[in-house]
């Protein structure tokens, strides 16, 4: 067998005998098994790559598949593979060459990409159907409402069309809610003062129950601007900070401060609460999803579809010292 065959530098290359024994055995192989040539040599392919057992015997020229391989790390990666025979100058068949490279990436976005497909569809049906209950939902409230006025109504009646008012104005906040994170607006960009509007919400929300006890600490720079929506980025603040006190009903700090970088900058939000479990980090910002006996689910979802509008993205951390950080990643 010819074994001065070299590979490309971003893929892997091996070549085996007609039995399946490891002739050839390139650094990326290596890099992905953990293994030397030294050590493969002359052994079964089997031994190595597991999930090609029998891969040799198709009757196809060249064979194009993949599988997941679990790296030395312990994690799971999917490479794709090509395999085609090997003959010697008189055509008589002496092995086989087996190229692959790490498609990991490419399959998950493809994933992505077809899970982003169908939240699209799914979320223009669910829009149009919040759209659609919302007219009779406002006509059932101003019916209730009206009721409510006569003076002829017993208490116990008049105790249920209590009931019936306020779950139904409920249900009209949350279709609200959902139509806005379903059919976002556009943002009108202008450079903003971000210290002044952190400074603002801060006095709206400081007199709230929840924030007895609880410090805000604002490092902002004075003329830190940045191109943003005001009245989208005032509400993905004042969600961000109602949860910060939310998870501190003892008590604690909120601190913002910022952190720039040639192409972004970076606003983090951290409290001293209980922090974030890694569970529930992976649901934060899917609608619907609450730890809050009262909460919609809501209100995470929307805060970063607004950031997503503006080209940022929003994230979540546990400090080592304990408690959250929301990161708020914007373009200059």
């Amino acid at each position: 067998m010819n074994s001065a065959i070299v590979a490309h530098s971003e893929s892997g290359l091996l070549t085996t005998t007609v039995t399946g024994k490891i002739r050839v055995f390139n650094p990326y192989a290596e890099g992905i098994v953990g293994l030397s040539q030294s050590v493969v040599y002359d052994t079964q392919i089997e031994d190595v790559f597991p999930q090609l057992v029998g891969c040799f015997y198709s009757k196809s020229d060249l064979i194009k598949r993949e599988f997941d391989y679990e790296a030395t790390d312990g994690s799971v990666m999917t490479l794709g593979y090509r395999i085609a025979p090997f003959y010697d100058s008189k055509g008589v068949l002496v092995g086989y060459i087996l190229n692959f490279r790490d498609i990991t990436n490419i399959r998950r976005m493809e994933a992505a990409l077809k899970k982003a497909d169908r939240l699209a569809a799914l979320g223009e049906l669910s829009a149009r159907m919040a759209h659609e209950i919302r007219n009779p939902l406002a006509a059932l409230c101003g019916s209730v409402q009206l009721l409510t006025t006569a003076t002829n109504i017993n208490e116990n009646d008049s105790r249920l069309l209590a009931i019936v008012s306020r779950e139904a104005e409920r249900l009209s906040v949350l279709i609200n809610e959902f139509l806005m994170y379903a059919r976002p607006s556009v943002p009108q960009l202008e450079m903003t003062e971000l210290s002044r509007l952190f400074e603002d919400v801060f006095c709206f929300l400081a007199n709230a129950p929840n924030f007895d006890g609880i410090t805000l600490q604002n490092n902002l720079p004075v003329d830190f601007k940045v191109r943003v929506d005001v009245n989208q980025f005032r509400q993905v603040i004042i969600n961000l900070i109602q949860n910060a006190a939310d998870a501190m009903p003892g008590g604690g700090f909120i601190k913002i401060d910022s952190i720039d970088t040639p192409s972004v900058v970076k606003i983090n939000i951290t409290d001293s609460g209980s922090g974030i479990s890694e569970e529930s980090a992976r649901h934060l910002f899917e609608p619907f999803w609450t730890t809050k006996p009262t909460g919609t689910g809501l209100g995470l979802a929307i805060s970063y579809r607004i950031i997503e509008a503006h080209n940022g993205f929003l994230s979540v951390e546990t400090p080592h010292a304990g408690g959250s950080r929301f990161v708020i990643t914007l373009p200059l």
